[in-house]
């Protein structure tokens, strides 16, 4: 009785440190968004009369509901991106973060109206830049032909 085994290649050294890369920053922009989330939602519970002035309790839920639930796109998508087990949904992953980011920019542009910090301009660069090195890894691992 023989035994069969399913070889996957190992990715190239750059493959690999693009690879790194994509994860690291879709890992930071994840924990920024659950930071946010967490802030709001303290904000909220313990500081109600300044929440009120910054929206109303309501809009400031709703905000932090909208910071766990980016939080865990880009934990769900950097799973799916590259765990073996959802190797023939890699694709569509990689396709849904690149929606995911680009809709978390535009969502940073529209809501804050011009007001833009630092550190959410920081997170930003990182979804940009995460959102370039997705579409370089496609480029890549599309067969020329």
């Amino acid at each position: 009785m023989s035994t069969s085994t399913v070889s996957r290649a190992v990715p190239s050294t750059p493959t690999r440190r693009l690879r790194i890369a994509i994860s690291v920053l879709c890992t930071a922009t994840a924990l920024v968004h659950l930071f946010l989330g967490v802030a709001t939602t303290l904000l909220v519970v313990n500081q109600p009369d300044l929440a009120a002035t910054l929206g109303g309790t309501t809009v400031l839920s709703v905000m932090a509901a909208l910071f766990y639930l980016s939080f865990a796109g880009y934990v769900a998508f950097n799973v799916a991106l590259y765990r073996a087990a959802f190797h023939r949904y890699h694709r569509l992953a990689r396709l849904a973060l690149i929606a995911w980011a680009a809709g978390n920019v535009l969502a940073y542009v529209v809501v804050l109206r011009g007001q833009l910090d630092a550190f959410g301009l920081a997170d930003k660069a990182a979804e940009l830049l995460l959102i370039a090195l997705l579409l370089i890894e496609r480029h890549r691992l599309t067969p020329q032909g």
